[in-house]
C-alpha cells in the first residue's frame, strides 16, 4: 500500500506556481529578470522540461542577437518538495517586447501546463508632476501679483474721453 502511495505520489503534472501576474511592468531601455517556477511535487526533476516561448516558438529563433535569453535552470528542494527556476532574461527591454506573448511551458510524461504573460510598458512615473507643482503654483502666483499690479496702476491713471 505504500509502495502504491509513492509511486501514486511521483505522478504529478508540473504545476507553474510563479509568475502569478499575467502582467509585468517594464521600463524601455531597462534589464529585467522574469522567473518561471514549477511545482514537481516529489518527482525528479530530471523528468520535468521547462522553457520559455515567444510567440509560441522558441527564443533563439525570436530573438537572434540573444537580447533576450533563458538563463540557468535551477531545482530546487523546499520543504522536501521539488521545484524548477527557470528565468527568461531581458538584456534591455525594446517596445517589441509589449507586443509579444511570453509562455513558460512545463512538461512531463503525465501532462503538461502553460502559462502565458505579457510585459507592458511602465506608466510614466508622477514624481516629474509632483515636482512641477511648486514651479507651478509659484509661477501663478507671481503672475497674479504682477497682473494685480499693473491693473492697480492702469486704474490710479484713469481715462478720459477726448471731445471733439
Amino acid at each position: 500500500m505504500a509502495a502504491l502511495r509513492a509511486q501514486k505520489e511521483k505522478r504529478i503534472t508540473p504545476i507553474i506556481v510563479y509568475p502569478t501576474q499575467k502582467t509585468t511592468s517594464a521600463a524601455l531601455g531597462s534589464k529585467m529578470t522574469l522567473s518561471c517556477k514549477v511545482f514537481v511535487g516529489q518527482s525528479s526533476h530530471a523528468h520535468t522540461d521547462v522553457e520559455w516561448l515567444a510567440n509560441d516558438t522558441t527564443l533563439d529563433m525570436v530573438y537572434k542577437q540573444s537580447r533576450v535569453t533563458e538563463g540557468e535552470r535551477q531545482e530546487i528542494v523546499e520543504n522536501g518538495e521539488n521545484f524548477i527556476e527557470l528565468p527568461l532574461i531581458f538584456n534591455s527591454i525594446e517596445e517589441v517586447d509589449f507586443y509579444t506573448d511570453f509562455t513558460c511551458l512545463a512538461q512531463n510524461i503525465y501532462g503538461y501546463q502553460v502559462l502565458p504573460t505579457r510585459v507592458k510598458q511602465e506608466a510614466v512615473g508622477l514624481s516629474w508632476y509632483i515636482a512641477m507643482i511648486p514651479v507651478a503654483l509659484a509661477c501663478m502666483i507671481g503672475g497674479g501679483t504682477w497682473i494685480h499690479k499693473c491693473w492697480k496702476q492702469r486704474v490710479g491713471k484713469g481715462y478720459t474721453i477726448a471731445k471733439a
